[in-house]
């Protein structure tokens, strides 16, 4: 018995050894290729949701804030982890999320030594999520949803929403027009604007964050800089009983009858802009606005419009083609003037 000893101790300390190098080679989980986005915020979600995670550092003005959901998704997921896995948790998310060795961290984006664990660890057994929902964490940032637009949300898409959501249902989009606190050149931050306030508006149900599945639910406050977005906080709404909306409308093709104009707050600058990318590619043929020509105008405005409607006709008179970084409008009102006659 007592020659085996030295054995067994030999055995131990590699034993030992090993596990250690277990514990130590893979420090990061991060999110694993190909996973969908509505995963990748369901474990942001989970993640967040927990006593002891800190998320901060991935919210508007963070450190590790950034537009790439899987950054924050695979953060979220190292923080957990590293907090957690002393009481047995993994890093599986539902086999979404992978250990590697590689820090992860970029630039002033540090995702940190190893977390000490935490006095109050998920419920037991639930180890990592196995089925997380968007929004369906607990604990810190309960009640507190925005509903966003996809990362994959075509531009066309976006843009039915935007006219759905501000043409007829009470939605204020007046912050993301030109001059607005949330006034962005990219569709995909206006559309975000727009589509929250709706679902703010409606109720919060999820369906009122589905537009024809180009919506998303988070956790994360997605207001930056001046730009703030509604958010009730709470459980449920105190204003009307929530209904779920109808499929919002695809771009349309607009008939005889409707002309593409610019926006009433448009200035001159933009128009201008508008102008000089549609004459200077070539888009249209800008003959008729030079000096001379049958729509010349010393205001820039009757000349961008009569430019911009001409762009909207030969692209099949569709709402996306009357966008112009959301300085134009479609109306049914005639904008011809004496010898400049728009198309019909």
């Amino acid at each position: 018995m007592e020659a085996m000893a030295p054995t067994k101790l030999v055995f131990s300390l590699l034993l030992l050894l090993r596990l250690a190098s277990t514990i130590n080679a893979d420090d990061f989980c991060v999110a694993k290729p190909g996973v969908s986005e509505q995963t990748l915020q369901a474990n942001i979600n989970y993640a967040c949701a927990q006593q002891g995670v800190d998320c901060s550092p991935i919210q508007p003005g963070g450190s590790c804030f950034t537009s790439d959901l899987i950054t924050r998704a695979s953060y979220a997921m190292t923080t957990y982890y590293n907090v957690f896995r002393s009481q047995g948790s993994t890093c599986d998310f539902t086999q979404s999320a992978q250990l590697t060795s590689t820090d992860p961290s970029k630039g002033s984006c540090s995702f940190g030594p190893k977390g000490s664990g935490s006095s109050n660890p998920p419920a037991a057994g639930s180890g990592a999520p196995t089925t997380p929902a968007p929004g369906g964490g607990k604990g810190k940032g309960r009640g507190m949803k925005w509903c966003v637009a996809k990362h994959q949300a075509s531009q066309q898409d976006l843009q039915a929403n935007l006219n759905y959501v501000c043409a007829n249902q009470g939605v204020d989009c007046s912050p993301i027009q030109p001059g607005g606190a949330c006034y962005d050149a990219d569709i995909r931050a206006r559309a975000s604007y727009a589509m929250n306030s709706y679902y703010q508006l409606k109720g919060r149900s999820d369906f009122n964050c589905d537009f024809s599945g180009t919506g998303l639910i988070t956790i994360s406050d997605p207001s930056h800089g001046g730009c703030n977005y509604i958010q009730a906080g709470g459980q449920g709404p105190s204003g009307p009983t929530p209904t779920k909306p109808s499929t919002p409308a695809q771009p349309s093709t607009g008939g005889n009858g409707q002309w593409c104009v610019p926006k009433q707050e448009a200035t001159d600058q933009v128009l201008q802009q508008n102008i000089n990318w549609l004459c200077g590619t070539h888009k249209v043929n800008c003959n008729d606005v030079l000096g001379g020509g049958k729509c010349w105008a010393r205001s820039i405005r009757p000349r961008a419009s009569y430019l911009m409607d001409l762009y909207y006709k030969q692209n099949g008179r569709n709402n996306y083609d009357c966008d112009f970084v959301g300085t134009a409008q479609v109306t049914n009102i005639n904008p011809s003037w004496g010898s400049c006659v728009y198309g019909s």
